[in-house]
């Protein structure tokens, strides 16, 4: 049976045309995410000559990290599998029970929020949008970290599903916890270089390069088809590590191998940078040449006339403000006379930055470059900008959101912070990501519709045939937010309605007309009752004499 390093070995030729594309699209957005190889953290990384490739990274990462984990909302929400039979219990039972589920849902939101899962999700959107793929660990303990397309290599079957995964880390032979210095030999010598994270074969000739003395742990994840469960183990030196061992359903594989861009047939993803490597590979060349020229029309060489009073000596030698003897036409400078062939770069500059910032969703891409600009016309564009990342969404929302819902519902199960429902009941369902785009599509057409029918047949005609209750439980449904004790019943609304016609009615004829309608309708209404008390009767008025 082969080892951890020798099966890794055989997969890291796969894994390197993946690996040289990441590099590449680094290098042009933030060349230390995916370091050329070789490289060590104390080296000296390439710079590029332009920054809309970083801008562009962290303003999509910072988007989809907003709409993924959203802030003031949990990402997902608790339903049952079988709506039917919630109903069937009655109100009063669907009541209770929607409402415990609330109450689960914010603890475990709160529970993400505790384990600052932010960042490191962070992280890993900058590494899926360059590089394609990323591994984020989710430990049992709440903390998490991103695992890098250098140091891991996967394998997938045809439909896509994880068959094999290794994780290779470095560790420093010194500092090497008990149960790994048992099971490392003692034979190698401290100057002996070992490869680190990326690196498969020493070179001597870059020995400065990777971390001298350092041993190799293998982390594994296969498939068993028979128990259909993942089976996580750890190798060093070919030797298995004691205590590290376990078996998981797909749901709660504490790595969660992400990728931006799926591709059937391909073990590893495709990242967006990929997509518009040739806008970011010609703004590089272009931003190059404009630099370099304008450093050489910046520098300032004066041309001296050897036959004229002024000599070259004489200028260098002479202070500031002092006086030498000459003519004005002595010395000249010469022009560069490259300033129309620099405006034709310009122009092509100008139209890649307009696709790189309409491709990273910048929100300078939304407003084009006019005097007037009308709001519409901005949320329009924003709105189709945003739709671009629905195939994005709908892979994260099954590889990252579930699986991360999933994880932290066993984990407070166990601890017993909220109560182990029965297996089959209850599932997490997603509300944010693809799914808030599509609800803010129907309210978008929603809106749509509304105003062109008010053009077309007037607001009195849209408010005799068009059930107001309805759309508005459409536009609260399409806003995400819930209706409950927010949208009144048909019976209040009557209630209120005749409410509003008998106060109309009193303030026409007057309080007469109290008596009328009957007792108690007054107060009813919030209208003065009769005074309370016995009342003395008064007289009848006399009648006047004749």
């Amino acid at each position: 049976m082969a080892t951890a390093a020798q099966t890794y070995a055989k997969y890291v030729e796969v894994r390197e045309p993946y690996l040289k594309r990441a590099r590449d699209a680094s290098r042009l957005t933030i060349p230390s995410l995916v370091p050329p190889r070789w490289v060590g953290p104390h080296a000296d990384l390439p710079t590029p000559y332009q920054g809309v490739g970083a801008m562009g990274v962290n303003n999509l990462s910072s988007k989809l990290l907003l709409s993924l984990l959203p802030p003031t909302q949990p990402f997902f929400r608790l339903v049952p599998l079988d709506p039917e039979a919630l109903r069937q219990g009655g109100d009063k039972v669907q009541t209770e029970i929607e409402e415990g589920l609330a109450r689960m849902e914010k603890v475990i939101a709160s529970e993400i929020e505790v384990m600052a899962l932010r960042v490191k999700v962070f992280e890993a959107l900058k590494h899926l949008i360059i590089a394609g793929n990323v591994v984020l660990h989710l430990q049992p303990d709440g903390a998490s970290r991103v695992v890098g397309l250098e140091q891991f290599v996967a394998r997938r079957d045809p439909m896509g599903w994880l068959e094999c995964l290794i994780v290779k880390e470095s560790l420093d032979r010194d500092t090497l916890p008990p149960e790994l210095e048992a099971l490392v030999s003692r034979t190698a010598k401290a100057a002996d270089p070992i490869p680190g994270p990326g690196i498969e074969a020493a070179d001597p000739q870059r020995q400065g390069y990777y971390r001298r003395d350092a041993v190799a742990l293998y982390t594994c994840v296969d498939w068993d088809a028979d128990k259909e469960m993942y089976r996580l183990y750890q190798e060093v030196e070919g030797k298995r590590v004691p205590n590290v061992q376990g078996m998981y359903p797909p749901a709660l594989l504490p790595f969660r191998v992400l990728r931006y861009a799926a591709i059937d047939g391909e073990d590893y993803g495709r990242g967006m940078v990929e997509e518009v490597i040739g806008d970011l590979v010609s703004l590089e060349g272009l931003m190059r040449s404009i630099v370099e020229a304008a450093a050489i029309s910046s520098r300032c060489v004066g041309l001296v006339d050897p036959g004229g009073a002024a000599t070259a000596d004489d200028l260098n030698r002479a202070a500031n403000g002092a006086y030498i003897v000459g003519r004005a036409t002595d010395v000249t400078y010469p022009p560069v006379n490259k300033g129309g062939d620099l405006q034709v770069a310009l122009a092509v500059i100008q139209r890649i930055e307009e696709r790189l910032q309409r491709a990273f969703l910048l929100n300078t891409a939304v407003q084009r470059q006019a005097e007037r600009v009308t709001a519409e016309e901005i949320r329009f564009v924003a709105q189709e900008l945003e739709s671009t990342l629905g195939g994005v969404f709908s892979v994260l929302s099954q590889e990252l959101q579930l699986p991360l819902a999933q994880l932290v519902m066993d984990r407070l199960a166990r601890q017993g912070r909220i109560p182990k429902l029965p297996k089959g009941t209850i599932r997490p369902a997603i509300v944010t990501g693809i799914e808030a785009l599509g609800r803010g599509q129907e309210l978008a057409k929603l809106q749509i519709a509304m105003q062109a029918a008010q053009a077309f047949v007037g607001p009195e005609a849209v408010g005799q045939y068009i059930n107001v209750r309805t759309v508005l439980g459409q536009v609260f449904a399409a806003a995400g937010v819930d209706t409950t004790g927010i949208l009144r019943t048909e019976e209040e609304v009557n209630a209120a309605n005749q409410q509003v016609q008998l106060q109309e009615m009193i303030q026409r004829l007057g309080p007469s007309v109290i008596d009328q309608i009957g007792p108690g309708v007054g107060p009813a209404l919030g209208l003065p009752g009769p005074p309370e008390g016995p009342q003395q009767q008064q007289p009848p008025p006399a009648t006047p004499a004749r």
